[in-house]
C-alpha cells in the first residue's frame, strides 16, 4: 500500500484502500480515498452527505513501458444547504479529466524536446495523439512576435477544429517566420486582435501581402493607415487564368457541339497557356481526321 501511494505521489494518510493488478497488459491501481467533509462549490457549506459512488478510470503515466490505469472509486457528495451534487477532490487529476495531472506534466516536458512529435509523446504516455494536441493547445501559449514592415496574411484549413473552418496565419515576409496564428479569419475577430496592438507598432507596417479576400482588405484599410496592400503573384496569375478561361468558355458556347471549333476550344485549351510555340511529335487525330 505504502509503495503504491509513494509511486503515485499522494500522502498515505488520505488513502483508504489501494491495491494493484495486471489485466491484459495494463497495470491497474484500485484506489479509494478516506472520507472527509467537502466544501460545496456553489455555496461554500461543508458536507459529508454521500449521494453515490462512481468508478472513474484515469490514465496515468506511472510506468514508461506499460500502460497504467487508476481504477478510482469516487464519491459524489450532495450539499444539504443548496442541494447541489459534486465529486470529491482527488490529488491525481483535476475535475472532469480522464488523465492524471502527472501525465499532463510529462507530456508538456516531452514536447520541449526538439525531436519530439505528438505521435511519439502519445506512445510514451499511452494516450492518443489527439489528446496530446489538446494538452498542447490548452497549456502552451506562445507570445506573438512584433509586426515587421512587411506582413503576409493567409489562412489554412483547420481540419477538424470545431471553432472555425480556417485559422489565420501572420508571417514575416523577409524572414519567413511565423508571427502569430489566429483561431479564425472572421472580420470581428481580426478587428479585436489588431485593436490590442498599439497604433505605434501598427504604423510601422508598410506592406501587407495577401490574397483577394475582402475581409483582409477591409481590416487592413481600417487598422493599418500606413500600409499598402500587395496581392501575391499566385492569386494574380490565378485570376488572370480564370478570366481567360471564362472568355474561352463564352466563345466555345457560341459554336455547335459537333463543330471543329467547339472541339478545339474544349480539348486544346492548354495551348492558350503555353509560354512559347513548340513543335510536338506528330500524332493522328481521329476527330480532325489528320
Amino acid at each position: 500500500m505504502f509503495i503504491l501511494s509513494d509511486m503515485l505521489g499522494i500522502p498515505q494518510d488520505i488513502v483508504s484502500d489501494i491495491s494493484s493488478s495486471n489485466q491484459n497488459g495494463i497495470f491497474m491501481i484500485h484506489l479509494s480515498l478516506k472520507v472527509k467533509p467537502h466544501a460545496c462549490p456553489s455555496c461554500g457549506h461543508f458536507t459529508s452527505h454521500i449521494k453515490e459512488y462512481k468508478i472513474k478510470h484515469i490514465k496515468h503515466s506511472l510506468l514508461n513501458r506499460q500502460q497504467c490505469l487508476i481504477h478510482y472509486k469516487a464519491r459524489r457528495f450532495v450539499c444539504d444547504f443548496c442541494g447541489r451534487s459534486f465529486f470529491e477532490n482527488n490529488p491525481f487529476s483535476s475535475s472532469g479529466r480522464s488523465i492524471s495531472s502527472l501525465t499532463i506534466l510529462n507530456v508538456l516536458n516531452e514536447l520541449k524536446e526538439s525531436n519530439a512529435t505528438f505521435a511519439s509523446v502519445a506512445r510514451h504516455n499511452f494516450i492518443s495523439s489527439t489528446k496530446v494536441q489538446e494538452i498542447f493547445d490548452l497549456y502552451v501559449h506562445i507570445p506573438r512576435k512584433s509586426l515587421p514592415d512587411v506582413v503576409c496574411i493567409d489562412e489554412v484549413y483547420a481540419l477538424k477544429d470545431n471553432h472555425s473552418k480556417y485559422v489565420c496565419l501572420l508571417l514575416d515576409f523577409n524572414s519567413h517566420e511565423l508571427i502569430d496564428m489566429l483561431p479564425e479569419r472572421k472580420k470581428f475577430s481580426l478587428f479585436k486582435y489588431f485593436d490590442k496592438i498599439s497604433i505605434e507598432e501598427r504604423s510601422h507596417v508598410r506592406f501587407f501581402v495577401m490574397d483577394m479576400y475582402y475581409v483582409y482588405r477591409d481590416v487592413i484599410h481600417s487598422r493599418f493607415s500606413n500600409a499598402r496592400i500587395a496581392v501575391d503573384s499566385f492569386h494574380v496569375v490565378m485570376n488572370i487564368n480564370k478570366a481567360l478561361d471564362n472568355v474561352r468558355i463564352r466563345i466555345m458556347k457560341g459554336f455547335k457541339k459537333d463543330s471543329v471549333e467547339y472541339y478545339l476550344l474544349k480539348n486544346f485549351k492548354w495551348l492558350l497557356l503555353e509560354k512559347e510555340v513548340r513543335e510536338n511529335k506528330r500524332k493522328f487525330n481521329r476527330r480532325l481526321n489528320r
